[in-house]
Order: structure tokens, then sequence, then C-alpha cells
């Protein structure tokens, strides 16, 4: 992908960014994707949508701002692939499909983005495995998307974010509660996924997801990394152009945590770099609130609120057993192993990228950045996982290493 491309027709790139300017997750897990009419990684271009509407026998319920009105009642937008599941198909007495929407895939598999009707993407529960787990999105998962937008963007009214700093709201969702035989409940919906970024940049004109940055295009290889030729269009060493990315990167992180009590899980697919008509650097921008973690300690110690709807969804309590883990692991695993350390080997084919200078700054922002949290925040160590699946495990094994890279 050439970046005049996405600076002359930022929207029709950016789902060829998301499929095709893609590695994948570091874990491999990404060949467990949709069916190949449906996958980020096929030839299709868009697909139909189902728009199914469920009888007065389901509970239809709608969580967060309702401010998409047009939608009939007792409708959800459900991925094609349940349609033809058994669940699905033991109680199609209860469901019909009345419309659809023509949309593409982006990188998840299950989130997509409206190319007719709406101008919004959509996070969908989906009854296969996708990466490494199912992905159910039931009320508290919807909740705590709500709720975690809601916290972040009071932080932006505020006015205490950093300048660079935006994200992609999730405000509204809808799901179905479907009865069982045994008598519980299963609870589907989705979660809406507003396309502009909040707030929005006066000169934003484009952006794009961190994996693209540092992946190959799967239909022009031959192209630089598109991290390389941004370079080439800044009037600054690039020393300094790698270390203002990461900058930006680490302050939305850490504001987050200082303003919000809350954790991005800020790994490649999650940010997005923004930049303007001219290819510089303008913002950073978060995506997938529901993945955010709520640290409950960390917001009392702030003088938050602790009280949240999506409990014991993405809460985490002093208590639990790996809650210093945690902290290690979103910031030196998820955004360190699977965004910093990519990005660096990336740059390395650009003369005079001195590595070792760009981590000892990363080291020395992550210190002071870090004086305002808790002193116990992070554990001496830095944790990761094995690399497999670990669907309805209830402790995952980390692992811990010594001397953390980036810290």
């Amino acid at each position: 992908m050439k970046i005049d491309y996405i600076l002359n027709d930022p929207r029709a790139t950016f789902i060829h960014l998301e499929r095709y300017v893609n590695n994948g997750s570091p874990s491999g897990f990404s060949n467990n994707t949709t069916s190949d009419g449906t996958s980020p990684t096929g030839d299709v271009i868009s697909f139909d949508l189902p728009i199914i509407q469920f009888d007065s026998s389901v509970e239809v319920i709608d969580v967060g701002d309702n401010i998409y009105t047009e939608f009939p009642s007792r409708t959800l937008f459900c991925h094609p692939d349940n349609l033809v599941l058994p669940f699905m198909q033991n109680i199609a007495g209860k469901w019909k499909q009345v419309d659809s929407v023509k949309v593409s895939p982006q990188s998840s598999g299950r989130t997509v983005k409206c190319i007719q009707k709406y101008s919004f993407s959509v996070k969908l529960d989906y009854f296969g495995l996708l990466g490494r787990i199912t992905r159910n999105l039931d009320s508290k998962k919807l909740l705590s998307a709500f709720e975690v937008s809601a916290c972040i963007r009071e932080a932006v009214d505020l006015g205490v974010m950093n300048p660079t700093f935006s994200f992609f709201q999730e405000r509204y969702g809808r799901y179905a509660k479907i009865k069982l035989s045994d008598g519980n409940f299963y609870e589907m919906g989705f979660v809406i996924r507003e396309d502009e970024p909040y707030p929005l940049h006066n000169n934003l004109t484009a952006y794009i997801p961190f994996f693209s940055l540092f992946a190959l295009d799967k239909q022009s290889p031959e192209d630089d990394p598109l991290i390389v030729q941004l370079f080439k269009r800044q009037n600054e060493p690039v020393n300094g152009f790698c270390l203002t990315i990461i900058t930006a990167v680490i302050n939305a992180f850490f504001d987050t945590l200082v303003y919000c009590g809350l954790c991005l899980e800020a790994h490649a697919q999650n940010m997005l770099l923004g930049i303007d008509r001219n290819g510089k650097i303008v913002s950073v921008i978060a995506r997938d609130m529901e993945s955010v973690d709520k640290d409950l300690p960390l917001r009392e110690y702030l003088g938050l609120g602790t009280q949240f709807l999506s409990e014991p969804y993405k809460c985490l309590h002093a208590t639990d057993y790996n809650y210093t883990i945690m902290h290690s692991f979103m910031f030196d695993y998820k955004l360190g192993c699977y965004l910093v350390d990519p990005l660096l080997d990336a740059m390395q084919i650009i003369n005079g990228f001195d590595r070792s200078w760009v981590t000892a700054e990363i080291k020395n922002l992550v210190h002071q950045r870090s004086s305002d949290l808790p002193s116990s925040y992070f554990p001496p160590q830095w944790y990761n996982y094995e690399n497999k699946i670990f669907e309805n495990k209830t402790r995952r094994p980390y692992i811990a290493h010594e001397n953390p890279r980036y810290r």
C-alpha cells in the first residue's frame, strides 16, 4: 500500500489496511476465523449482514444511549455463520430475517463496517472460535463497553487527556435473552462502534491500524512498510520520529490509567495512528472498549467510583490471583510485545535508527508516567503466557520474566 493512496481515499483504503496489510496476531491463532464468504483475509469484498427479528417470547433489551432510533424493535444484527448452526436452527420458530445491510469484515472477523445504509461498525456475537476464544457478546460485555466509553468520554471532556488521544466510542448495543431447554438463558448481542473518533481532530485525514504500519501489503508486497513511508515525509530525525509515535501511545495508555482507572488493551489491533493530509502524525486512537479492564483498587486510589453494572466482567480486584500480573501483562506483553517490538523491528531498515536509544527513552517516559500510580502497581518481573488456547480455563498459566524491556 502506498501512503498516497491512503491520503487520497482514506475510507476505501481503511478496509484494505484492516484486511490485507495485516500479518495477523503474533499468537498465530488468526487462522481461527470466520467462514470463507465472510473472512477478513478472503477475497470477498463485502457480504450481507442479516438483521433478524425475534418474536415476543424472546426478551430484547437495549444497552446504553439509544441514539439509533431507526432500528426496528426486537431486531439484532446477526453474523451469517451463526444462522446455520444448530443453536439458531433449534429456535428457528422464534426469529425471522427481516432485512440485511452490506458490510465488509474488519481485522477481528466478527467486527464489520457498514458500507451502505449506516455509518458505523458493528461488533457481533459469534458462536465459533475466533483466535483463542469464542466471542459471545452478552449483557455484561455490552454494559462494560458502554460504561468504559462514558468514563473515557468524561475524561476527554474535562480536558485532562493528552491532546493526541482519541477513541472510538461504543455507546449503544442490544441483546436478546434466549431461554434454553435447561431453563438458563443465552444472551446474544451486538455493539455499535462509531466510525468517527472522539474527540475529532480538525486536521485528521486518515487513520492507520498499528499492525498496518509494519506489515507488508499482501497484494503489493514490494511496497515499503507504511511506517517507513511515513518517516520519509517527516522533517525530523528517525529516532525522534519513532519516539514521537510511541510517546503518543504510552501517553494514551497511562492517561487512561491515571485519569480513568482503566487499562486499555493497547496491542496493535486496538490502536490506530491518525495522520493529516501531509502524512504528519496528529493522534493516536484507541478502540474496542469492551476489552478494557476496570481496575477497581486503582479507581479507589484515584478517588473514582468503583460501582459498575458490568461487574464482574473486566473488573480487577486486589484479591485477584493475577491482579499485579495483569498490570504487566497489559503493558509489557500486549503493548510492548504486540505493538512496540514489531514497530521497532520495522524501523531497523532505516539508516541511523538507534534502537537502544529509543528503548532507553521509552523507559524514561514510562518511569515518569508511573509516578502517578501506586508504587506497587507494576511487579518487578514482566509476564506473558503460553501460546495456547485457554477457552474455559479459570486460571491462565502466566510466565514471569526478568528485566522488563520498556520500564
